[in-house]
């Protein structure tokens, strides 16, 4: 069971900052659009 969660938790993780991190990038370039 702890393999499991050793290799399933990175992928979770990087699964969380790439949502956060698209959420981000999503949300700037709706609000800047002057900047591109």
């Amino acid at each position: 069971m702890g393999y499991l969660i050793a290799n399933l938790y990175p992928l979770l993780l990087l699964g969380l900052i790439l949502g956060i991190v698209i959420g981000w990038f999503a949300c700037e370039g709706k609000t800047t659009d002057t900047s591109k």
